[in-house]
């Protein structure tokens, strides 16, 4: 058996080299048999992957801003790295060291995967599911798989990063563990300053509250109502001083108008479906209030305060890509209301959420390099997009 688990490991590793695309698989199949060492190596087949993408929307802009790091001072760039101070430091280094701008979401890609992944072995580690069959444990992990924002990494890297060290960050507070949380949130608010969106989530996480049914439809009409009211009467002058004049443009004054006319009606929908556990998780809630604990009371405060971002589109998607790590966490770990047929319903709502993430970004995909997906990783190691090839992509 061990020299057994050896070979298995040795094909396994020896795929990864070789070509990350087909070792999926495998190594699907691998955590299938609980061989959860292949964690590790599925993380670091999806950063590769990242690596050999073609940088579009935002990604474009950070390579281009990488390009232009090489060749300005350091008092310049002082000036132009904003709010995100971490990811500029980064990108700004490895500038100045010569490494190559690939490897920046290659790192964040892999750190998101082992975040998901580490959920996924805690809640695994319960008793409950100690007791389940390999395949009930499978359609766990493919949760916190599916749900990981791989394109939103991809295209923006902070945001989706941001999102991942909130969720380790959340976990520590509702573990009690308050300084390592903290220093995490610290973190993730350089990393992307939307991460002030998270700030409800900590404290409702320290003193939860206590929901009925009839209190929480109550509060998602009112809050439905009321929820541009509450938004619009921040402060400018607050809201500027934490995130420029230019994003309280684009997220909140503008929001809907900029955000809507940039998308079709297909587009509108994928983007609610991007969300589909989270509409799942409205219903859990109701048919779950007889059992209520702390877990399901965290999710209705979260559900709630979606509702209240909701008219700020933008907001809204940023807020939701930051929940939903969590409130999957918590639905797997509320295991006095977990059934087979709810873990069912979840993995399908997770199998929606990236069927839909992949809509939503077809017309970049249909511009990878998809050659490049099937070659070995020396290949996407030392290989790298010129600006010529940069520009090439985004003009088609």
């Amino acid at each position: 058996m061990y020299k057994l688990n050896r070979i298995n490991n040795g094909t396994e590793l020896l795929f990864t080299i070789l070509c990350p695309f087909i070792a999926i698989p495998i190594l699907l199949y691998g955590i299938y048999k609980q061989r959860y060492k292949d964690l590790i190596l599925l993380a670091l087949c999806m950063s590769i992957i990242a690596m050999a993408f073609p940088p579009f929307a935002d990604l474009y802009r950070h390579t281009l801003d990488y390009i232009n790091f090489k060749n300005i001072n350091d008092s310049f760039w002082i000036h132009t790295n904003g709010k995100d101070y971490i990811f500029y430091t980064i990108s700004y280094t490895f500038a100045k060291l010569d490494i190559p701008f690939e490897f920046v979401r290659g790192i964040f890609t892999l750190l998101c995967y082992l975040i998901s992944f580490f959920l996924f072995k805690k809640v695994v580690s319960y008793d409950y599911f100690q007791r389940q069959s390999p395949k009930t444990v499978f359609l766990v992990f493919l949760c916190f798989y599916l749900s990981v924002p791989f394109i939103w990494i991809v295209n923006g890297i902070r945001l989706a990063t941001a999102a991942y060290l909130l969720v380790l960050s959340w976990l520590y507070i509702y573990e009690k563990r308050y300084l390592k949380g903290i220093i995490l949130y610290v973190l993730a608010v350089l990393l992307h300053f939307a991460s002030v969106l998270y700030i409800p989530i900590l404290l409702i996480t320290i003193k939860p509250i206590k929901l009925n049914n009839v209190t929480f439809i109550t509060l998602i009409m009112l809050f439905a109502i009321l929820g541009p009211i509450l938004i619009s009467s921040i402060p400018n002058e607050f809201l500027i001083f934490f995130s420029g004049e230019g994003s309280v443009n684009l997220y909140i004054n503008n929001s809907y108008e900029m955000f809507s006319n940039r998308l079709s009606f297909n587009g509108l929908i994928a983007m609610y479906l991007e969300r589909m556990p989270l509409i799942y998780l409205l219903f859990y809630c109701f048919r779950n209030n007889t059992k209520n604990r702390n877990e399901v009371y965290l999710i209705k405060t979260m559900l709630l305060l979606a509702i209240i971002y909701h008219p700020f589109l933008i907001l809204f998607q940023k807020y939701c890509l930051m929940i939903i790590p969590v409130a999957i966490y918590l639905f797997f770990s509320n295991v006095d209301c977990i059934t087979i047929g709810k873990i069912r319903m979840m993995t399908i709502c997770c199998f929606i959420l990236f069927l839909s993430y992949i809509y939503g970004y077809r017309e970049p995909i249909y511009n990878i390099d998809f050659i490049k997906l099937f070659l070995p990783v020396f290949y996407t190691f030392f290989t790298y997009d010129t600006l010529d090839a940069i520009k090439k992509v985004v003009s088609k």
